[in-house]
Order: structure tokens, then C-alpha cells, then sequence
């Protein structure tokens, strides 16, 4: 029978946003390099716009929970995201 894998500890905000970081990288070096093949260009064109979309948005909500939400709690510290 198959062993099941350790489900993965949940990233902090920062941990993700690092790996998206790096992600982002790598995905606009398949794209720059004008030797890989286009169907694969094409690919990390549409999974780079993706991702960055998608760490838009944690960025975004990030700065927004920082911002307000120890107004609203003061015991709640920014570190606490």
C-alpha cells in the first residue's frame, strides 16, 4: 500500500511571498530566453500573469490587514500576520 505523504506545514504570508517572488523570476527567464520553444513561452506567459495577478492580491490584502485591522483590535500586533 502506498504511504501518504506529511501534508505540508501552511506558509506564512512573507514565506509566500517569497516563493511567489522567486517563482515570478524564474517564470520571466523561460520567457525572456528566446531558445526555448514558443509553446512553452507561451505557457510561463500565461502562468506569469497568473502569479502575478494572484501576489497582487496578497500583496494588496496584506497591506490593507496591516493597516487596519490593529485599529480595529490593538491587542493584535502587525507581526501577527
Amino acid at each position: 500500500m502506498a504511504q501518504k505523504r506529511k501534508a505540508r506545514k501552511p506558509l506564512s504570508t512573507d514565506e509566500l511571498r517569497k516563493s511567489m517572488s522567486t517563482a515570478l523570476r524564474e517564470l520571466e527567464t523561460i520567457f525572456m530566453d528566446s531558445n526555448i520553444e514558443s509553446e512553452t513561452r507561451i505557457k510561463a506567459i500565461n502562468s506569469l500573469s497568473s502569479l502575478a495577478n494572484n501576489y497582487h492580491k496578497l500583496t494588496e490584502k496584506t497591506e490593507v490587514q496591516q493597516k487596519h485591522i490593529p485599529k480595529v483590535h490593538p491587542q493584535l500586533r502587525k507581526k501577527d500576520f
